[in-house]
């Protein structure tokens, strides 16, 4: 059977067997239907977090993912569009659980952004915050958060840098209890403020070493070794070197506290900062 086929098959049995008649199928991919706030509500409050029919749903809707891969120009197009209803489907099925749909729209909106289609994939994101921020599962608020951080890095790619710094802050407001989301808007928000030459406020930004604790200190490395770098270009060395010294106390008393040693990844990596400003220990 040629791939074209199987991926075709295998979108009509989720559409027939998997999803049911009540599903999004037959929808342009990324629409959410015009009742999204009812079903929303209803998925917020969901149980169980996972349901068996939702996660066939989102099975299938995977391999029809990894099925269009494997073809080439406009068929591959097309089967990606079609995984993204599949998606979209299990995000729009009431009763899945509310895991089971916020993943589904946030792959929806994954697929869709890939595609160049902005709106569409914006419209799944939020479906996605919606569904899962209300919710006290860990897995489906991280979807959630994901989804919020998304569309922080649309408005950034569309170059409005102040709306962009806002909507960043609101993943942290929003969700901080999401350790690599929360750190990943830290981190964007640094380089956007550099970018933009604001190293004061980078600086402050960047200097926040407690979202990327613990297990996410090699990130809160390099994105002070970039700060680093704006400070000496500005003759800012003073001011370099106490970056360097705060970072990496923070890491040593961090591993600490956890009764550990420093990774010899995170060593090298404040060595390699230390060098950069003519340190040689502490």
């Amino acid at each position: 059977m040629h791939a074209a086929s199987r991926w075709f098959g295998t979108f009509v049995l989720l559409a027939t067997v998997i999803v049911g008649p009540a599903s999004a199928v037959g929808r342009s991919p990324g629409d959410v239907p015009p009742d999204v706030g009812a079903v929303v509500d209803e998925g917020a409050g969901a149980t169980p977090v996972e349901t068996e029919r939702g996660r066939e749903a989102l099975g299938a809707a995977s391999r029809m993912k990894r099925e269009a891969y494997a073809l080439e120009g406009e068929a591959r197009e097309q089967a990606l569009l079609a995984a993204a209803s599949a998606y979209g489907a299990v995000a729009d099925q009431g009763d899945h659980g509310v895991l089971d749909r916020v993943e589904g729209a946030f792959r929806a909106g994954e697929i869709l952004r890939a595609r160049g289609l902005g709106e569409e994939a914006g419209r799944r994101f939020a479906q996605a915050v919606g569904l899962g921020e209300p919710a006290a599962d860990p897995d489906v608020r991280e979807f959630a958060a994901r989804a919020l951080l998304e569309r922080a890095h649309r408005i950034r790619r569309e170059g409005e840098a102040t709306e962009a710094l806002a909507a960043y802050g609101e993943v942290r407001g929003r969700f901080a209890d999401r350790a690599r989301p929360c750190s990943h808007a830290v981190t964007w928000s640094g380089k956007l403020l550099l970018a933009e030459g604001r190293v004061d406020e980078a600086r402050d930004v960047l200097l926040d070493l407690e979202p990327f604790l613990p297990g996410r200190e090699l990130e809160a490395v390099r994105n002070v070794d970039r700060l680093v770098e704006a400070l000496l270009e500005a003759g800012r060395t003073e001011e370099a070197h106490e970056a360097v010294a705060r970072v990496g106390d923070r890491m040593a008393a961090a591993a600490a506290e956890e009764g550990e040693t420093m990774t010899a990844a995170l060593e090298a990596s404040l060595g390699a900062l230390r060098d950069k400003v003519g340190h040689s220990g502490y």
